[in-house]
C-alpha cells in the first residue's frame, strides 16, 4: 500500500487496487505521447510510443507506482533530439531508462 498526501497535506494510503485501476484507465488513453508534446507528434509516433509504454514491464509493475507521494502521472519521459533534417522522438521509461525511438521518418 502506498502513501500519499491529500489536499491538506495529510498522508493517505493508496491501495494497489487503486493503482491498478488508474493504470487500466491510463491504458485506454490514446494520446499519451502527444499529451506531453502536443504540436510535434504525429498520430503514428503517438501510437508507437503508446503501445511501447503500456506494454513495457516497468509500466505494468505495480510496485513501481507504489510510492510515498502521489506525483505519478503514469506518463513516460519524452526526449526530442533535433538534427539538421528533423527531430527524433524518444520515449523513455522513468524507472529503467530504456528508450524507444518512435520517430516517424516518413515526414522528414
Amino acid at each position: 500500500m502506498g502513501r500519499w498526501l491529500d489536499s491538506f497535506g495529510i498522508i493517505m494510503n493508496k491501495s494497489l487496487d487503486r493503482i491498478r485501476k488508474e493504470l487500466d484507465e491510463f491504458r485506454e488513453k490514446r494520446n499519451i505521447v502527444s499529451e506531453i508534446v502536443s504540436n510535434s507528434i504525429t498520430e503514428e509516433e503517438d501510437s508507437v510510443g503508446r503501445e511501447w509504454w503500456i506494454s513495457h514491464e516497468c509500466f505494468n509493475n505495480l510496485e513501481n507506482w507504489d510510492r510515498d507521494v502521489v506525483l505519478d502521472t503514469y506518463l513516460p519521459n519524452v526526449k526530442l533530439i533535433p538534427s539538421s533534417i528533423g527531430t527524433s522522438i524518444y520515449v523513455e521509461c522513468p524507472f529503467c531508462k530504456k528508450i524507444k525511438n518512435v520517430t516517424d521518418f516518413s515526414n522528414w
